[in-house]
């Protein structure tokens, strides 16, 4: 009987040791029944890592927070409500990704700056690596977050300075003044996302800062790296700075995006391609690098300058063609300034316009005809200066 019941209690103490809910609930600072949650020191949020499952639950940072001096721990598959309430939360450093690593389901992070962030993604190349979340699923949304600092890789693929990859769900409303540098041969690596996948939306985004490329370097850019059929990127904007110097060879890098396989619309680039003085091997879009037969751009411009290399080589709008498909449907009333020196564009051929004629007063006017027609309306227009977005 002795060694019966002994049995029964090793067998319970088992149980509760690899339960991983049992784990949470000791560890988790707050109680279960505690649905919402402030946050106001570095170590509450670390402590957020500790209290899946996450469902139902809001974590409210309620001040400005500085992680300097701390090697934080992504929180992982995170599906509650994380509201930044508008503050900072600054000197993020990590060496395996962002604040997130996956974020799914019905999660909602929303509402911070994450400034001055020192993002090292890890050693697996199949993973994906972003300051604000290594990777996307579901229905997650990121919404009216900013991040400034440095994203780089251990792996040469997948980076972005807010997402890594999105395979599904939407950003809204954020921005990304980040450093990107990914590993030697760079490819679908994006200043604010790496990787957009089929169900996935950009809305209202913008993307600043640089990316800087080495060996051989294939389909990156500001906003999007590369973006699957479906994908949707609307009403977004991109200043990155395209440095090719440093690159053996640079193909379908694009100030806006890379590779598009899905919809671009209502998009503007007014960034920089940096390309070798000496080294004509360099391909690359002042608005996207290559639009597959899959994808397309509508209503969209590129007044990006490009220096160095061969300026016949580069596309002022786009910079390769696709492999395949009708050429005439993947590019529609997209133009892009003349002015800059860029006469070409593997796509929307005819789009090339002088300074002045970007420049015009109204919709109706030569170049932006048709614009005008979208409800709601989505630009502003004004003598003298380039179409400006609609604010969110």
């Amino acid at each position: 009987m002795v060694t019966r019941n002994l049995s029964i209690l090793l067998s319970l103490i088992t149980t509760i040791v690899i339960s991983p809910n049992a784990n949470a609930s000791d560890q988790c600072p707050w109680p279960v029944s505690q649905t919402f949650i402030r946050i106001s020191t570095p170590q509450a949020l670390q402590d957020i890592s500790l209290c899946a499952p996450y469902t139902g639950r809001t974590f409210f940072v309620d001040t400005e927070i500085d992680l300097t001096g701390i090697q934080f721990k992504s929180i992982d598959m995170f599906d509650g409500t994380f509201d930044g309430g508008g503050n900072r939360i600054m000197n993020l450093t990590s060496t395996n990704g962002g604040l997130f690593n996956v974020i799914k389901g019905s999660a909602i992070v929303k509402a911070f700056y994450l400034e001055n962030a020192n993002v090292t993604g890890g050693t697996d190349p199949s993973k994906g690596y972003g300051a604000v979340a290594n990777v996307m699923q579901d229905q997650a949304s990121i919404s009216h977050v900013g991040v400034s600092g440095t994203v780089k890789g251990q792996t040469s693929s997948y980076l972005g300075g807010i997402v890594g990859i999105m395979e599904n769900g939407d950003l809204y409303d954020t921005a990304s003044f980040v450093t990107l540098v990914p590993g030697i041969n760079a490819q679908f690596n994006g200043v604010l996302v790496g990787l957009e996948k089929t169900g996935s939306k950009i809305d209202h985004s913008t993307s600043s800062g640089s990316i800087i490329l080495t060996g051989n370097a294939r389909s990156n850019g500001g906003i999007v790296g590369a973006q699957d059929k479906g994908a949707i990127i609307t009403s977004s904007s991109s200043s990155t700075v395209i440095d090719n110097r440093g690159a053996d060879t640079a193909i379908g890098n694009g100030v806006l995006a890379g590779l598009v396989g899905g919809t671009l619309s209502n998009v503007f680039a007014n960034g920089q391609v940096k390309n070798p003085i000496s080294n004509a091997r360099t391909i690359s879009g002042g608005l996207a690098g290559k639009i597959l037969s899959t994808g397309k751009l509508i209503n969209g411009y590129s007044v990006s300058t490009f220096s160095g290399g061969d300026p016949n080589a580069d596309g002022g709008l786009v910079g390769l063609p696709p492999n395949s498909g009708s050429n005439a449907n993947l590019c529609v009333n997209s133009y892009w300034n003349s002015d800059t020196g860029i006469s070409g564009s593997a796509l929307c051929s005819d789009g090339g316009r002088s300074q002045e004629l970007m420049q015009e007063g109204a919709p109706t006017d030569y170049t932006y005809v048709d614009w005008e027609k979208q409800v709601p309306a989505a630009w502003i227009f004004k003598k003298g200066s380039y179409p400006t977005l609609v604010a969110p």
